[in-house]
């Protein structure tokens, strides 16, 4: 497939089942005796039961497979296993109104019409490509945070530090986000698709982290955090340039930059577009029952 994604790589799944308590069920899908895709299914259960399943950015089809209808068509044989229970749907397939028509055709009911916008960095090209792609206010923040010098670290020392420091934002600024639980479960994973970026000051105060989950030839950007002295020294941009080339010479092909949602998160979705990335949408959540 052309883009990979977290909620469909089978690691997260065994994170989300031990975090959470999920079950998950997978599937391979098949055509004309030959592999086509693959999809993982998220069930919740209450006393041994299951209560409610879920799709979420799936199914992922090869290439020439890709289509609506056989995203469809996969889907529907799979949610007749689960009989007369809610089963929610989140397409893997960009957002597009024939495809979104045909989805409610056929009977699923959309309660997320917006979607899941992002924008993906292609990592294939040189340094200076990426460095030239910047938009000028983002490049010359970067230079500011690189006369600080300061030293980007790149160990696990300093994780649970990490998950508190956004534990407490989250509470402050009153977001969801990634749970502490699955964090924890997501990092013991071997081989771990974690990779850690953080700042330090003078007094070895973490003033800035990103936290980036590998998965296939992609990388995303999971949860970051920064202080106000990290802020007031543009230290995100020089965490997610140094990250980009990071990553990049470890063989990510393309880093997702995780959700440019201009409506709900303004400010960081600016802050992400100064890379100029490469922009797509994802169709919204679905649901059916029965």
């Amino acid at each position: 497939a052309d883009l990979s994604n977290i909620t469909q790589y089978w690691q997260y799944g065994e994170a989300k089942r031990k975090a959470e308590k999920w079950k998950i069920d997978r599937y391979i899908i098949r055509s004309n005796n030959r592999d086509i895709g693959i999809v993982q299914v998220l069930c919740k259960r209450i006393l041994g039961a299951t209560i409610a399943c879920r799709i979420n950015k799936g199914p992922i089809l090869i290439n020439e497979e890709k289509c609506i209808e056989n995203e469809l068509y996969a889907v529907e044989f799979i949610r007749k296993r689960y009989h007369f229970i809610p089963f929610f749907y989140v397409p893997y397939l960009p957002m597009h109104p024939d495809d979104f028509w045909k989805i409610t055709n056929m009977g699923w009911k959309n309660w997320d019409i917006f979607g899941f916008p992002s924008g993906v960095i292609d990592l294939t090209r040189s340094v200076d490509e990426i460095r030239a792609s910047l938009n000028s206010k983002w490049r010359n923040q970067l230079k500011n945070a690189e006369r600080f010098q300061y030293r980007i670290q790149t160990d696990s020392c300093r994780f649970e530090e990490m998950c508190d420091l956004y534990e407490k934002e989250q509470h402050e600024k009153k977001f969801t986000g990634v749970s502490k639980c699955l964090l924890k479960e997501i990092a013991v994973l071997r081989p771990s698709p974690l990779c850690f970026f953080y700042i330090e000051n003078s007094e070895h105060k973490i003033i800035a982290f990103d936290i980036f989950y590998k998965h296939v030839n992609t990388a995303t950007y999971y949860i970051g955090w920064n202080s106000e002295e990290g802020r007031k020294n543009y230290t995100n941009n020089l965490l997610l340039f140094y990250a980009a080339l990071s990553l990049k010479e470890s063989g990510v092909k393309q880093l997702d930059l995780g959700g440019i949602e201009y409506i709900y998160t303004e400010g960081i979705a600016k802050f992400k577009d100064g890379m100029n990335p490469k922009h797509y949408r994802q169709m919204g959540e679905f649901f059916k029952v029965g």
